[in-house]
């Protein structure tokens, strides 16, 4: 168990660090603005380093509840075996993640229109788009669809969970949420905010 939320923790620090990503949402489209070295290798290893690191954050989060039922296992006096934990995190761990992951990256769409949509929505970011950038530029589609919902709506059950199991509501990942629904609905927009959307691995750290 500790070994799969360490392997989270690499990836996110890993795809993190390399691409040190921004994240504007605006209309169907969210678009990513690499300041990383990943910038040195071309928007292609950027955008498959930024998957990874939400793959981490996607894993980490989902072994929280592997690591709650296998301490509720220990409290009611039972001894987990190593086949039990990775059961857990077979069962509970990995079926958001992997689909997620997957989804996010097949939803990439070409560099040359994330631009475009990023000209025409927002034209005041123009000096940006001759940085890497890449992103979805409707997410309404399949895959997109999948990858906003799984970010914006199945991580809340996941944030209950902590709260109801641990007493605390990680607050720095709510305010990440909102940041992110903020911009979507073009209600306010700011550099530092695009800078902790909930798609930013760097905005989502908080005590375990």
């Amino acid at each position: 168990m500790i070994k799969y939320h360490a392997l989270a923790d690499l990836l996110i620090a890993t795809g993190g660090a390399a691409t040190m990503q921004r994240v504007i949402a605006t209309g169907w489209s969210v678009i990513f603005i690499s300041y990383g070295p990943c910038v040195h290798f071309g928007s292609d290893f950027c955008y498959g380093m930024y998957t990874i690191a939400l793959g981490g954050e996607a894993m980490q989060l989902y072994s929280l509840h592997a690591s709650f039922a296998f301490r509720l296992l220990v409290i009611e006096g039972a001894t987990p075996s190593k086949r039990t934990a990775f059961a857990l995190i077979a069962c509970v761990g990995m079926p958001v993640p992997i689909p997620y992951t997957l989804a996010f990256f097949v939803s990439r769409t070409d560099d040359a229109a994330v631009r475009l949509a990023l000209n025409e929505s927002l034209p005041e970011y123009l000096p940006y788009s001759h940085d890497v950038v890449t992103g979805i530029s409707e997410v309404h589609h399949t895959a997109g669809i999948f990858t906003l919902l799984a970010s914006v709506l199945l991580i809340w059950p996941a944030y209950l969970a902590i709260f109801v199991l641990r007493r605390m509501l990680p607050f720095t990942l709510t305010i990440s949420a909102s940041t992110l629904i903020l911009g979507l609905l073009n209600i306010l927009r700011d550099p530092a905010l695009e800078s902790s959307s909930m798609m930013n691995p760097w905005s989502r750290r908080y005590t375990k």
